[in-house]
């Protein structure tokens, strides 16, 4: 979560990815919106000849990057206990589906044996 410090907006990705991990829509919204603001303010401030003041551009940089940090730092709590809950429901669907395996292979071993 500390990529979200990257300097210049690199970091505001971070929410976007924990929103997808945790599965947290608006987590995904915002991402998606703070990574947008930042990419906007990077080709505006590379569109914008050096006499005109880009100042704007800076602000589409500096905004969303401080935004998604403050971001990171108010759902880092929740992420983990939902990431928490969502690997140990994967570890009993895992383990479920493979003692369901097991029952099926024991089921066709002793169809194969009675049969023959």
């Amino acid at each position: 979560m500390l990529l979200c410090l990257a300097p210049l907006g690199f970091g505001a990705w971070v929410p976007l990815v924990a929103g997808l991990r945790a599965r947290r829509p608006l987590w995904v919204a915002l991402g998606i919106v703070f990574c947008a603001l930042t990419v906007a303010g990077w080709v505006l401030a590379t569109v914008v000849p050096h006499e005109e003041d880009a100042s704007f551009a800076g602000i589409l940089i500096l905004i969303p990057w401080v935004a998604a940090a403050v971001m990171t730092a108010a759902i880092y709590p929740s992420y983990r206990r939902r990431r928490a809950l969502l690997e140990d429901v994967e570890e009993r669907e895992e383990g479920s589906a493979r003692r369901r395996l097991e029952r099926e292979q024991d089921f066709a071993e002793r169809e194969a044996t009675s049969s023959t």
